[in-house]
């Protein structure tokens, strides 16, 4: 048996059949680990052919998926949920049997929202007992990935597929609520791990606690920064720190103030080049009333290579290249007196997002400027 499918599940009816049929012709098995459905989540995973086994929820993801895994017999193990779809961009099955036996991993291009670029995930391992997740929730597998790695001089390859995720849109609250404690529990367990910090205050921000939000994105730049070196993936922790104290300071009419000024400068320093560093430095200038810096900033985000491109470890958010950069150009070319320019980017930014009203406020106002 070549490759397996490792799923765990909680009412998931909503989605499950089509992650199921993205995977159907492509894997040996499937093997679903529910835990306490209420819905059709069981009838439409034995509807497909899956080996079903139920496990009671422990408030721990790893546990869950190590236990998935261990069910599986193929040499080859794909774990995707439910929420998932698979995207074949060649032939995986051949690939993988290709693969040397000096491939431990294998990556696909992921995509964690809809309005995401990609960016390369570990989501293809080796059926073996010592490669297994680790951490109750935003569990990772890297920490036996990269000992193995290192121990047996192991390698990773990319594989021609790729998985759209497809449960961030729409209300979130429900799952906030139950992420909460459990990324609360596990960023106290792992303090130096900034990803949960970064996730935390997505969390509380989703649930309208901008406060603490900005405590735990700053709580996580202090592990950043007592590492010595700010690294790439560290980088939208900072970014949404910098754009939470800008919009409160918006909210009371003060100064961004030195805070904000320092986590800029230490993106440029650190990441010059980054897509992310643009967006930042605009959105400071902007706040600073410095438009034509902010336009140079923005024009180098307009159709930049990274909206398209596979980056290896970081997704960015597509609009920061398309409607996001539009929009703040057109209300800079209004700062600076030039309403053209101002219709021209507005127009981009609503044909992107039609349905934005501000937007559209804003092109009308624009137009009006124009014709006097």
């Amino acid at each position: 048996m070549l490759l397996s499918a490792a799923l765990i599940t909680r009412d998931e009816e909503r989605f499950l059949d089509g992650c199921l049929k993205s995977i159907g012709a492509v894997v040996d098995e499937i093997v679903v680990v529910d835990t306490g459905s209420r819905d059709a989540t069981v009838a439409i995973a034995a509807r497909h052919g899956a080996r079903v086994l139920s496990r009671p929820w422990g408030g721990d993801f790893a546990a869950a998926r190590n236990h998935a895994l261990g069910q599986c017999q193929g040499r080859w193990l794909l774990y995707i949920d439910a929420d998932e779809r698979l995207v074949l961009d060649g032939d995986l099955r051949a690939e993988l049997g290709a693969a040397g036996d000096d491939v431990v991993a294998a990556t696909v291009a992921f995509r964690p929202t809809l309005h995401s670029t990609r960016y390369l995930e570990h989501r293809l391992l080796r059926n073996r007992p010592d490669l297994r997740f680790a951490g109750a929730i935003h569990e990772t597998l890297m920490p036996d990935l990269d000992r193995i790695v290192r121990d047996e001089r192991a390698t990773v390859a990319r594989m021609p597929a790729s998985i759209d995720h497809l449960g961030y849109e729409g209300d979130q609250t429900a799952k906030h609520r139950r992420d909460l404690p459990l990324l609360t529990l596990e960023a106290e367990h792992d303090p130096d791990r900034t990803y949960l910090w970064f996730q935390l205050g997505l969390v509380e921000a989703g649930l309208g606690h901008p406060e603490q939000a900005e405590r735990h994105w700053a709580t996580g730049v202090a592990a950043a920064r007592s590492r010595g070196a700010l690294t790439t993936p560290d980088l939208p922790l900072f970014a949404e720190l910098v754009l939470l104290r800008l919009n409160q300071a918006a909210a009371t009419g003060s100064p961004a103030g030195a805070p904000v000024a320092d986590l800029v400068d230490e993106l440029v320093r650190t990441h010059p080049d980054d897509p992310l560093t643009a967006w930042v430095q605009a959105n400071l200038a902007m706040a600073e009333r410095r438009w034509s810096d902010a336009v140079s900033f923005l024009e180098a985000l307009v159709g930049h290579r990274a909206s398209q491109a596979t980056h290896p470890v970081l997704a960015y958010d597509q609009r920061i290249f398309g409607p996001l950069a539009n929009h703040a150009l057109g209300v800079c070319w209004l700062h600076l007196g030039d309403p053209a320019r101002a219709v021209t980017h507005l127009r981009r930014a609503l044909a992107d997002d039609p349905g934005n009203g501000e937007y559209r406020v804003k092109l009308d106002l624009a137009q009006a400027r124009l014709r006097t």
